[in-house]
């Protein structure tokens, strides 16, 4: 069975993050943060099969020195399908959700720690999990499923804490993520377009250390 490189990479950045966050324990002491958020998925593109998106994401950090951290990160979110979304098929009709599981890994930086403020850059790769339950319009009128292939983005954003106690902190995220390579839409007659999950991200959650 031949695998993509996509998958490939998302495995490979995967493996490489596991590794080294579980080598991060014999370093000695080093400070770990778990962190949930809720999220939103605005589409950078009008063109795109969704009008927005909503879910969560939870991440378990390793601070391997005082300015840099590791992060392994899963989440899941609903996709709103674009009503009657001409750019994906002529014959309109478009409607539904999309359900997606984000998993991936970050490489954290430190920019700014002036109590009770942090403010961190972030850099990673998710791999997308994607399950249709949209739906199209084809040529002769009937309502046909659309598939949604699977995806990996990259992803680079900024997030801010505000320490509520030495052990509790609120944060704010902002990010933008951006396809590697193509992945498609389809349905039984054949494939549509490609899709896309390009787009920035905002979230706000609770943040716990270690």
């Amino acid at each position: 069975m031949k695998i993509s490189r996509k998958v490939t990479l998302a495995l490979a950045t995967l493996t490489l993050a596991t590794t080294l966050s579980a080598s991060a324990f014999t370093l000695g002491p080093v400070r770990q943060e778990a962190s949930v958020g809720a999220l939103t998925f605005l589409p950078k593109d009008n063109n795109s099969l969704y009008n927005n998106g909503w879910g969560g994401e939870a991440q378990y950090r390793f601070w391997l020195t005082d300015d840099w951290a590791l992060a392994l990160a899963a989440g899941a979110a609903r996709m709103n399908v674009a009503a009657d979304a001409k750019e994906i098929t002529e014959f309109g009709g478009t409607a539904g959700t999309v359900d997606i599981l984000p998993l991936g890994a970050d490489l954290i930086y430190n920019v700014l720690d002036i109590a009770p403020v942090r403010l961190n850059a972030q850099a990673g790769v998710r791999y997308i999990i994607a399950s249709s339950d949209a739906s199209s319009l084809n040529v002769a009128g009937k309502r046909v499923d659309m598939t949604v292939d699977n995806g990996t983005v990259w992803r680079v954003g900024l997030d801010a804490d505000f320490a509520l106690t030495q052990k509790l902190a609120i944060f704010a995220a902002g990010s933008y993520q951006q396809d590697f390579g193509k992945q498609g839409i389809s349905t039984v007659d054949g494939p549509l377009r490609d899709n896309t999950f390009r787009g920035f991200l905002l979230e706000a959650g609770l943040r716990a250390r270690f």
